[in-house]
């Protein structure tokens, strides 16, 4: 007896939706439809496939939304975590099942009950972190639990890090994933328990409170502590645990180089004024740093050590007035305190070399507004 069709709709056409939707079609009776924003991109991917086809779709317009939905049996949503409320919206209106790999925001919480009522399946966090983590350590659990044994401490890393051959640049990281929702991850708080107490901490130390990690004796990385670890205890049933942890790995030098973008105010969420006047990338860097007022005195890192690194890296005399603004500004935070002239001396030098890499210096990096990229 054959199976009847079974359709399901893809929202968004990043690097990961081209994996499902090779994972889905193995089934012969699954059809896909992915519908994104970016219609060359949906196209680029559909066309490797048979029984797929692709279209252009604003998830925010329920009135082009709710039809593909309701001709769906279930709905993958890939577009940024902040739209999933707009897809839950149209699922909860036809009853489909929706499915997601971002966390469980508010918004999502809210729609458990009324998803519950209507025998719905809304399933989120089954990516890589939140998702295989998930299964791993349960699996642990379990063993641990069936032998009668007790977890006393806890910790788990997860890090989508590039291939050491395709990591060519000062961050060592390419967006596999929303962009806008890897560097949100960059400006949370972050809630951890160590020795029994329960650490948080804010959002503006969070890029600070980063310790090596051992893999092996070639690979050494960084980790930062991963959002909320607390609500997971209950979770993952390990209520007594002394230490619980989860960790985002990354290469050593990202952290540098991101908590002094968002020092400067590169992370920033707000609208930046006049953006549309802004014609390259350093007009908008300088822009950015004008809004600050930096004071010498309260620079960590010397003048006679702003100087050498400055020459060093061998800017021109008027990226040397930049790159003087960037050190004073980054090297006053707080957390520097405590850091060694030769540990400030190396960091200036691999901020400022990962900087101009970035373009921020470079007057032929056009800045491209939202309207010119559709």
């Amino acid at each position: 007896m054959q199976s009847r069709t079974k359709t399901i709709l893809l929202l968004g056409s990043g690097y990961m939706s081209e994996s499902v939707a090779d994972y889905m079609l193995r089934r012969p009776e699954n059809y896909l439809i992915i519908a994104s924003d970016k219609l060359h991109e949906a196209k680029a991917i559909a066309q490797k496939f048979t029984r797929c086809e692709y279209l252009q779709l604003d998830v925010t317009n329920q009135k082009e939304l709710m039809p593909l939905v309701e001709k769906s049996d279930v709905v993958i949503s890939y577009v940024p975590a902040f739209l999933h409320p707009h897809v839950a919206k149209a699922c909860l209106a036809v009853k489909r099942h929706m499915i997601t790999a971002s966390y469980v925001s508010p918004d999502m919480a809210a729609c458990h009950e009324e998803a519950k009522a209507k025998g719905l399946v809304f399933l989120n966090e089954v990516g890589v972190d939140p998702g295989i983590d998930h299964m791993a350590t349960m699996k642990i659990v379990d063993e641990v639990a069936e032998k009668g044994g007790r977890i006393m401490e806890f910790y788990s890393y997860c890090g989508g890090l590039p291939s050491p051959q395709d990591c060519d640049n000062p961050l060592g990281y390419k967006f596999s994933w929303s962009p806008i929702g890897a560097t949100r991850a960059l400006i949370n708080s972050a809630k951890f328990l160590k020795a029994g107490k329960v650490i948080e901490i804010p959002s503006p130390d969070l890029l600070f409170t980063n310790d090596e990690v051992k893999v092996n004796n070639a690979l050494i990385l960084e980790s930062f502590p991963n959002r909320d670890s607390i609500k997971y205890i209950d979770l993952y049933k390990m209520s007594g645990v002394n230490e619980f942890f989860r960790g985002t790995l990354r290469y050593k030098g990202f952290c540098l180089i991101m908590r002094s973008a968002r020092e400067i105010g590169l992370l920033r969420e707000q609208p930046i004024p006049s953006l549309s006047s802004i014609g390259n990338w350093k007009e908008l860097f300088e822009r950015t740093l004008d809004e600050h007022r930096p004071d010498e005195k309260n620079c960590f890192l010397k003048q006679t050590d702003r100087t050498q690194v400055i020459e060093g890296v061998g800017f021109s005399p008027a990226d040397a007035k930049t790159a003087e603004k960037i050190l004073v500004i980054v090297f006053s935070n707080k957390n520097y305190s405590s850091a060694s002239r030769e540990n400030l001396i190396q960091s200036a030098k691999t901020l400022l070399d990962a900087f101009r890499w970035l373009g921020f210096f470079d007057e032929s990096q056009k800045n491209y507004s939202r309207k010119d990229l559709h």
